[in-house]
């Protein structure tokens, strides 16, 4: 009885090109894919170190305005203190105390005054603020001050009138040239609760007054 010849159970020339190269493209693809997703990496990376800045420039804006965003204990103190009718005190005992500015900023529920302040310690100094006159005056009281503070800038003898419903206007004084104290009169519409804050970095006296 005639027996074929079996056929040849192994891979052929075709079928062997075939599998290489489905695995080159399989390769392929995998280094693609990696390769992609590396970019994307590299491009969050850069994208969050964008952000990073971005979000330090906003903090340095806010805290130029008397804002403390940064989660230290600290900010956290100054976050928590309450508004009160109670005289406040806050600062050290320094002296060469330079004014720099004031500037507002009307918050809502609460009007704010900063004083931007500078001396060769970069402290707060000491500072007071208490209600007079039938509680429709707040004076608020900064040690320390050189005689070389300019007195415009710093608005000691002058009055500052404000559009706001509650803060009416705002004078400042010499009190005593040997202790270096001036004191500012705030002219309220109403009995108001306040607060007294130092912040650094830069160093500033902050003045809220509830609304």
């Amino acid at each position: 009885m005639f027996n074929p010849i079996p056929e040849n159970k192994g891979w052929k020339g075709g079928e062997r090109l075939a599998l290489i190269i489905l695995a080159i493209l399989i390769v392929g693809a995998i280094i693609y894919y990696y390769s992609n997703s590396l970019q994307k990496i590299s491009e969050l990376e850069k994208k969050l170190e964008e952000t990073s800045v971005l979000l330090a420039g906003i903090e340095k804006a806010l805290k130029s305005e008397g804002i403390e965003i940064s989660v230290n204990k600290e900010s956290s103190e100054t976050q928590e203190k309450q508004f009160s009718r109670e005289t406040q005190e806050i600062g050290e005992d320094i002296s060469g105390v330079l004014i720099t500015g004031i500037r507002t900023w009307d918050h809502g529920n609460f009007f704010r005054l900063v004083f931007d302040i500078t001396n060769s310690q970069n402290k707060i100094p000491k500072a007071r603020s208490a209600l007079v006159g039938g509680e429709q005056r707040i004076v608020l009281e900064i040690s320390g001050i050189s005689k070389d503070i300019d007195l415009q800038t710093a608005f000691i003898g002058n009055t500052l009138n404000f559009q706001d419903k509650v803060v009416k206007a705002i004078s400042g004084k010499f009190l005593s040239d040997k202790e270096g104290k001036v004191q500012y009169e705030i002219t309220l519409s109403q009995d108001s609760a306040f607060r007294l804050q130092g912040l650094t970095d830069p160093p500033r006296i902050v003045l809220d007054i509830e609304k």
